[in-house]
């Protein structure tokens, strides 16, 4: 990024508002420094361009510290060979504390001529007032406010500094005499005597909007308004509204961010015209619609008056979500570049192009794809969305799946079956140790025993053997049998009688073991939304949807047809209920197709461990319902059909060579012969031509 934005490198001014421990304040000093080798100056020369070349600003004070220790390290040979040609190469390092938002700051009237004014916001309204010509001083003026704190927090008189840094000028010493009496005052009043420091840092980023930058760069903060404090919140909020008109809000307010207002605010406060600025950003803010606004690159709000413009188009922006391993920031990233604009260019969008970085994560050997820019939030969605359900909780799995096994008894009562509690590689602590010897070795009613598909039994256009749920239902039931005034929530007379005693004895391990946070009974877990009951529903009276068609809730997309209507979808799978069968392999080729997967990709977000949630993007696509009499829709549906049949053909032939079959492996080895396959290439040719891309 330094080397994208940094080209004259001995002329150019660069900041970082967001310096945190100084990796970009080192690199740009680094930079400086190389060229500076070249340049012929004189060592001293070398060193005073410096300190006015990299300038760094934070908020919090131990970052400070790292990132002036890192300028320096980074400086050192420019300072030693100072020291050798016989000159002080003593000197305040360019990195300051202060908030470089200005929060407390009106960008209409930030400072006047010759003043920087601060408010204390006290009943009295004080103002601390500092001229503004020492105030650019920043070794003099740094100097002058640490003594005269000092002063003031040992009850001595804060007026000797005045001398002491040689504060001549009547009209500067008159306005300083003034402000240091406000702040004898404040520690008085109790204010503390903190205000000097505070007063010297906040200054810095005041006086440093004064004179602007060449460049900006850096990683601002990644916070949602939401997680900042109220008084913080609503002035955030405000700027975001009302000074630069990039606040979304509606559905997009829970997940707004700060950082677009930090990247827009800092290019308003801190960048020449036609200066560069370049920021790590949230993935969001290439595609989500919360960045939508912000993504024009016009930026101004009526009531304000403010209009500032930008180029997003000068430099490429980079997409860094493919990167592996891509566990550096919490959620994937961007690096998102623009120039400001004179009163005579217009705002370019963040739009067309993108390069997407792919490899493995610090390797020389980066790949840099052109990708096209794809902007979630205008995608026309499918009406499938609509249909579409997500699994029933049925959580946790411990207390609920269960594994047949043998009856020791003689005669095993009628209509019933032994069952032990199923052991998953997914299980959860406590459950996962959880002393199960009350449920192990049960029997229990047949009716209240479910096939339940999860992902794990789910391939390429199959479902594999389903597993095994101990309900609160009974088969064939509408609905579960709640009571408020039940044990968990479920009225016991509903139950056949030895479900009874386990609902009681898996409620009462539910009640013991459930986080304090969990505040829902387990009859309100199991049917967490709805989620339960809508299938339950569903299997009562499908008749104009009466074909079910289940898909992995992440990674790569992953359908197959529901043969049997009793079966329950859990929690890692969704399922869409279609009209009839020709509609229902339709679906199952589109879902299982590469050329979905390819469409989708752009619109997926990473999360912290690498998952794609597959289910909130691909119905985004304009996949239009099923047409029986469109020809194309047709092919697909027949491909789907034929791919399906042949799937199942390989999947048989996989069971007799490989006893052991995992899950894995039969998705893998029926995707490579999808690849190859007629079947699998006459999907992916009429899903491309659906999606545009055939």
């Amino acid at each position: 990024m330094v080397k994208e934005l940094v080209e004259d490198r001995l002329n150019q001014h660069v900041l970082d508002p967001a310096c945190g421990s100084g990796t970009f304040i080192a690199e740009a000093v680094a930079h400086f420094f190389d060229a500076a080798k070249q340049s012929g100056l004189h060592p001293k020369q070398v060193l005073d361009r410096l300190r006015a070349a990299v300038t760094g600003i934070d908020v919090h004070p131990v970052a400070v510290h790292l990132a002036r220790s890192a300028w320096a390290l980074a400086a050192k040979p420019a300072i030693l060979a100072v020291k050798e040609s016989g000159y002080d190469a003593s000197g305040t390092v360019p990195v300051y504390l202060g908030d470089s938002l200005q929060l407390r700051f009106n960008p209409g009237n930030m400072f006047a001529a010759h003043e920087v004014r601060i408010a204390v916001e006290d009943e009295q309204n004080t103002e601390l007032v500092f001229p503004a010509a020492l105030v650019e001083q920043a070794d003099n003026f740094d100097a002058l406010m640490g003594d005269a704190s000092e002063y003031i927090e040992h009850g001595e008189d804060p007026f000797v500094a005045l001398d002491d840094h040689q504060v001549n000028d009547l009209q500067e010493r008159q306005t300083l005499t003034e402000t240091l009496k406000k702040l004898q005052e404040l520690h008085t009043q109790g204010r503390d005597h903190i205000w000097a420091y505070y007063s010297r840092n906040l200054v810095r980023p005041v006086t440093l909007a004064r004179r602007k930058v060449d460049v900006i760069i850096g990683n601002p903060p990644w916070l949602k308004y939401s997680n900042t404090t109220s008084t913080l919140r609503v002035e955030l909020e405000r700027q975001s509204r009302n000074f630069y008109g990039i606040w979304v809000g509606g559905k997009y307010a829970p997940v707004q961010d700060v950082a677009g207002l930090f990247f827009s605010r800092c290019a308003d406060l801190y960048l020449r015209d036609g200066g560069l600025i370049g920021m790590v950003m949230p993935h969001s803010a290439l595609r989500a619609g919360q960045y939508a606004k912000w993504r024009t690159g016009a930026w101004n709000a009526r009531r304000a008056g403010i209009s500032l413009l930008v180029d997003f188009t000068l430099k490429v922006a980079w997409d860094l979500e493919q990167l592996e391993p891509n566990t550096f920031f919490p959620v994937p990233s961007s690096v998102i570049f623009a120039q400001r604009c004179d009163a005579d260019s217009p705002a370019r969008p963040l739009a067309g192009n993108i390069e997407q970085w792919q490899g493995a994560t610090g390797a020389d050997n980066i790949q840099r794809v052109t990708i096209p820019l794809v902007d979630t939030s205008t995608v026309s969605p499918s009406q499938y969305g609509s249909y579409a359900r997500e699994g029933a909780t049925i959580r946790p799995t411990r207390l609920f799946f269960v594994e047949e096994t043998g009856n020791p008894a003689i005669i095993q009562a009628g209509q019933t079956v032994t069952v032990n509690p199923r052991q998953g590689a997914q299980d959860k602590e406590p459950w996962r140790s959880l002393d199960l010897t009350a449920i192990t070795g049960q029997s229990i009613e047949i009716k209240h025993v479910f096939d339940v598909h999860l992902g794990e039994t789910l391939v390429p256009y199959v479902v594999l053997q389903p597993l095994k749920a101990v309900l609160p239902v009974r088969k064939d039931d509408a609905e579960i049998p709640t009571s408020e005034d039940g044990v968990g929530g479920i009225r016991i007379g509903g139950l056949e009688r030895r479900m009874r005693d386990r609902w009681q004895t898996i409620n009462h391990l539910w009640e013991t073991n459930k986080t304090e946070a969990n505040k829902l009974c387990l009859s309100q877990q199991l049917d967490y939304f709805g989620k339960l009951s809508a299938q339950l529903n569903w299997q009562q009276d499908p008749s104009k949807r009466p074909v079910r068609v289940a898909y992995s809730k992440s990674g790569i997309p992953t359908a197959a047809l529901l043969p049997d209507d009793s079966t329950i979808v859990a929690y890692s799978l969704y399922w869409v209920a279609c009209k009839e069968i020709q509609e229902a392999n339709y679906l199952l080729g589109i879902i299982n197709s590469q050329a979905l997967y390819d469409a989708a990709t752009p619109l997926m977000a990473k999360g912290q461990f690498g998952s794609r949630d597959l289910v909130k993007q691909i119905w985004k696509l304009p996949i239009p319902g099923f047409d029986a009499s469109n020809p194309l829709h047709l092919a697909i549906s027949t491909a789907g059909e034929a791919a399906a049949a042949g799937a199942a053909k390989q999947l048989e032939q996989l069971r007799q060579d490989r006893p052991k079959l995992t899950v894995t492996i039969a998705r893998r080895e029926l995707r490579k012969w999808l690849r190859a396959s007629a079947e699998g290439k006459a999907v992916e040719e009429g899903v491309g031509k659906l999606l545009g891309a055939g």
